[in-house]
C-alpha cells in the first residue's frame, strides 16, 4: 500500500486524548487509519477546539483555526488560514489527499486547498447536512464534490443529482468494546443530546406509559442539551422522578458501561445520517427500539425492532421487558473495515494503487 500524506478538514476536534466525547466515530476512525496504515496524516479544526494553536493527538499534528469573530467573517477568516497553512504544509511535506467531513464550510475550504494543491479531495457527509435547509448542498454541483455517504437513508435525501456525485456509501465501524455483561441493571437507556431532532419528550412519554405495568422500570438518559430543563420539568409532571435519571453528559467509557449494564436501548430521534450509537448499542448487547432511521434502513436484525408512531415504540418496548433476552454483543462492522474502505477510495482516486486486506494487518 502506497503511503499518502492525507489532509483531514474538520469543522472540530478533540482538544486533547480524553476529549472522547467529540465526534467519536471520526476521531476513531482517524486514529485507527494512523495506527493501521503507514498514511501520514495531519488535520485542520476550523471551529473546536475554540483557540488557535496547533497541537498533538495521538502522535497526529492538529491545526486548530477557531476564529472569534462573527459569522460570516469567522469562515473567512479560518478558511483563509488553512488555505495559507495547507499551502505552507504541502511546501514542506507534500499533501497527496484531503478529506474533509461535513458537507459545510470544511468541503468548501476542502475543495479550494484540493484545486490550489492539485490533488483528489472527498467529502463524508455526517449527519443532516443533507437536508435541503443546508445552503451548501448546492456546492456538490458547483464543485463536482465526491461525496460519501453513511446509509442509504442518509443519501435518499439528496436529490437525483446530488446522488450521482456519491462515491460510494461507507458506515462506521466500532472499535475494540468491553467485557460483555450479562447481568443487565438497566431496563431502558437512551443516549444522544437534547435537541428537538432526538425527541425525549417521546422517550419520556412511552416510560410513563409503560409504568403501570412495570412499576420498577429503572431507565436513564445520558446526554445534555438545551432541552434538559423542559425535560426534566416534564418528568416531574408526569411524577417519574423515581424511574429516569437525566445522567448528563459524561466521558463516553462511562456511556459504553451504561450501555453494556442496559437491556434495551430505545432512541426516538427523527433524523439520524447513520446512527454511530446503535452500533455501540448493539456492540454493548442491548436490544434496540427506534424510529426508521440512519442504519436501521440497511441493517434489519432481529435484536431492532422498528417503529414511527409513539404508541407503536411503547408496545415495542413493552414487547422487549417481558422477555429475557441474549445480549451477546453484536457487531455489525469492526473499525478496520471501515479503515479499508477510504483507504480503497484514497488510493483508487489518487491512482496509487489498490488495499489489500494484506497491507491492513
Amino acid at each position: 500500500m502506497t503511503s499518502l500524506h492525507i489532509l483531514m478538514v474538520v469543522p472540530g476536534f478533540p482538544r486533547d486524548e480524553n476529549d472522547s466525547t467529540c465526534i467519536p466515530a471520526m476521531q476513531t476512525y482517524i486514529r485507527n487509519l494512523a495506527e493501521l496504515t503507514d498514511h501520514q496524516i495531519t488535520i485542520i479544526t476550523i471551529s473546536y477546539p475554540k483557540y488557535l494553536h496547533d497541537y498533538e493527538w495521538h502522535d497526529l499534528q492538529v491545526h486548530a483555526l477557531y476564529s472569534s469573530r462573527i459569522w460570516p467573517l469567522n469562515k473567512i477568516q479560518s478558511g483563509r488560514k488553512a488555505l495559507a497553512l495547507a499551502k505552507s504544509i504541502h511546501a514542506e511535506w507534500p499533501i497527496h489527499f484531503v478529506h474533509s467531513f461535513w458537507l459545510s464550510d470544511t468541503a468548501l475550504i476542502g475543495t479550494l486547498i484540493s484545486r490550489q494543491l492539485q490533488v483528489p479531495h472527498l467529502t463524508t457527509l455526517m449527519g443532516q447536512d443533507v437536508k435541503k435547509s443546508n445552503r451548501y448542498r448546492a456546492l456538490s454541483s458547483l464543485f463536482r464534490l465526491h461525496l460519501v455517504g453513511l446509509s442509504s437513508y442518509q443519501v435518499s435525501f439528496l436529490n437525483a443529482r446530488l446522488q450521482k456525485s456519491i462515491k460510494s456509501v461507507i458506515g462506521w465501524g466500532v472499535d475494540k468494546m468491553g467485557t460483555p455483561n450479562n447481568a443487565r441493571t438497566i431496563d431502558v437507556v437512551g443516549v444522544g443530546s437534547l435537541t428537538q431532532n432526538k425527541d425525549y419528550k417521546t422517550f419520556i412519554e412511552i416510560v410513563a406509559a409503560l409504568c403501570d405495568e412495570f412499576p420498577r422500570i429503572k431507565v436513564v438518559i445520558i446526554g445534555d442539551g438545551p432541552q434538559r430543563t423542559a425535560l426534566k420539568k416534564l418528568i416531574r409532571i408526569l411524577k417519574l422522578e423515581d424511574r429516569i435519571q437525566l445522567l448528563g453528559h459524561m466521558p463516553r467509557a462511562d456511556v459504553l458501561m451504561h450501555m453494556n449494564q442496559a437491556r434495551i436501548f430505545l432512541h426516538t430521534s427523527n433524523f439520524e445520517g447513520y446512527g454511530y450509537v446503535f452500533v455501540e448499542a448493539l456492540a454493548a448487547g442491548c436490544h434496540i427500539v427506534s424510529r426508521r432511521v440512519g442504519l436501521a434502513v440497511d441493517l434489519p436484525h432481529e435484536r431492532w425492532s422498528v417503529a414511527a408512531m409513539k404508541t407503536d415504540l411503547a408496545r415495542l418496548v413493552r414487547l422487549k421487558l417481558k422477555e429475557s433476552p441474549d445480549h451477546t454483543p453484536v457487531v455489525v462492522e469492526h473499525i478496520e473495515q471501515t479503515v479499508k474502505r477510504y483507504c480503497a477510495l484514497y488510493e483508487a482516486m489518487s491512482g496509487t494503487g489498490t488495499v489489500t486486506d494484506e497491507s491492513l494487518s
